[in-house]
């Protein structure tokens, strides 16, 4: 890079730092499990939720063996995970810019593209929230950019497709970018098809296929526990149309403009005047832009899967890129001279961050309130089980994190998440059945009444109610709410 374009980059990173730090408190939930198998990877170097029972309850082994490699030099190991996480972060905003600049060379465009993913409230939330989101992004950007870069250059390019089997390594969706990646070398290399070809299969295989044949020794399935059990739990209990809608609302939360202008362009191709002024750009430079995010969505919307910021975080920098060129395409159009599109630029971007201010102000700004990575009576409620129970102690639960975490006791996870052996009860709906037969100490459950399951005609018998605590979960769907979390002791 030029001197100009490191001034540059320096500048949105500083953005990013300053729009990072105010989370650093916070850590998701889910990031709690993963710390207790990066724990367990450390302390006993087992794959494990609870000790001694290995299982694929993490879908992302490479977030987990990375941070656990990393332990040794850290003495808290949050500490470590938050640290790692910025800089994955920061990362993933450099990489992002290296990538806008090879579809825009005016620098007003590449400023714009980052500013947008940097102000994004859902990339500040989970990059931040210690889980695998920040690796994902870093090395999806990472290898789209060197993809971009080596296309028809002559030169064999391993670096690619090493970077993207290690990003498959972190989220399973990643074989749909994969499968993009293999049809863009079949239609559009030119000068090493059939060695980068060879390369992409050969490096994804040499890194996947050591731990396919580690999680079939080690848990019988090649197969995630989440996907498994989110299958098994939505199966019934989310239509299509649920999907649908929180989708598009995810959608739209952060990405409504930039739709609103592909909308318009499209609107705009339809008429045959306009279409003879309007230039996107090739169709080679668009086809992954465009199809990751469309096939990742129809991805989510065939699993009829409970979408969340976080899921598509992995398709908001190519809308990002999709929605600022066409943009420009329709700038363009109508002819303005290059201060009036970069006018129209600044507006738009400013419109954009204007929105995604007020989203993160609503929906994800509350969680820079915790001081201990959750709300503090989460907290609380995990380190009475660490002083009032002993070590063997077994709680069933269905949110259980920063629980199992605190706790440090085993967890009967009764949405199937690490307790693999809970799933088939969950597509039969005999939860209670599973819970009589490992006859856990005690039961955490989540609602908005007090002891409601001492209402329920079947589990009524089997609980004593001991405490509650009114908790704030990190959920974009529950801000300003706090749920209650009822605390059983059973009778089995």
């Amino acid at each position: 890079m030029m001197k100009k374009d490191l001034f540059i980059a320096g500048g949105l990173l500083a953005l990013g730092l300053a729009l990072l730090l105010p989370y650093w408190n916070f850590v998701g939930d889910d990031a709690f499990i993963h710390l207790r198998f990066i724990e367990s990877l450390h302390q006993r170097g087992e794959f494990a939720f609870n000790p001694g029972e290995a299982t694929y309850g993490s879908t992302s082994p490479l977030w987990v063996i990375l941070i656990a490699a990393l332990r040794p030099l850290f003495d808290d190991p949050i500490f470590a995970l938050k640290l790692v996480s910025l800089i994955l972060a920061l990362s993933s905003l450099l990489f992002f810019f290296l990538l806008s600049r090879e579809y825009f060379k005016d620098t007003a465009w590449v400023v714009a593209s980052v500013a947008l993913l940097a102000f994004d409230p859902w990339f500040i939330k989970w990059t931040m929230s210690g889980m695998e989101n920040g690796l994902t992004l870093a090395l999806l950007l990472s290898g789209f950019w060197w993809h971009l870069r080596q296309r028809n250059s002559g030169k064999p390019n391993w670096l690619s497709p090493l970077l993207f089997g290690l990003c498959w390594l972190t989220r399973p969706e990643i074989f749909l970018f994969l499968g993009l990646i293999l049809l863009d070398i079949l239609l559009f290399e030119t000068g090493k098809k059939k060695q980068n070809l060879s390369l992409l299969f050969t490096i994804v295989a040499a890194i996947q296929l050591p731990w396919l044949i580690y999680a079939y020794s080690a848990f019988s399935t090649v197969i995630p526990n989440t996907i498994l059990a989110r299958q098994a739990e939505e199966a019934y209990s989310l239509p299509f149309e649920f999907t649908l809608t929180k989708t598009i609302k995810v959608l739209l939360s952060n990405n409504l403009l930039e739709l609103l202008v592909l909308g318009v362009l499209g609107g705009a191709a339809l008429n045959k005047k306009w279409r003879a002024q309007i230039h996107v750009g090739k169709f080679a430079d668009l086809f992954v832009l465009a199809l990751w995010p469309l096939g990742l969505i129809a991805f989510y919307l065939a699993g009829k899967t409970n979408v969340m910021g976080r899921y598509l975080l992995m398709a908001t920098p190519f809308i990002i890129l999709l929605g600022l060129r066409a943009l420009r395409a329709l700038l363009q159009g109508f002819a303005l001279r290059p201060r009036l599109q970069t006018a129209g630029l600044g507006l738009f971007a400013l419109a954009v961050i204007a929105q995604l201010l007020v989203v993160q102000i609503k929906y994800t700004f509350f969680v820079t309130h915790f001081s201990k990575g959750m709300d503090d009576e989460l907290i609380a409620m995990g380190t009475w089980f660490a002083e009032n129970t002993p070590p063997e102690t077994l709680i069933a639960a269905h949110e259980f994190g920063a629980l199992g975490y605190y706790s440090q006791r085993r967890i009967l996870d009764l949405s199937g998440l690490v307790s693999p052996e809970v799933i088939p009860y969950i597509k039969q709906k005999r939860l209670l059945d599973i819970v009589k037969e490992k006859k856990p100490a005690f039961v955490v459950e989540q609602s908005w009444e007090e002891f409601d399951l001492l209402q329920h005609p079947e589990w009524g018998e089997y609980l004593t109610p001991l405490f509650v605590k009114r908790v704030q979960r990190e959920g974009s769907s529950v801000a300003g709410k706090k749920e209650i979390m009822s605390v059983y002791k059973t009778k089995f």
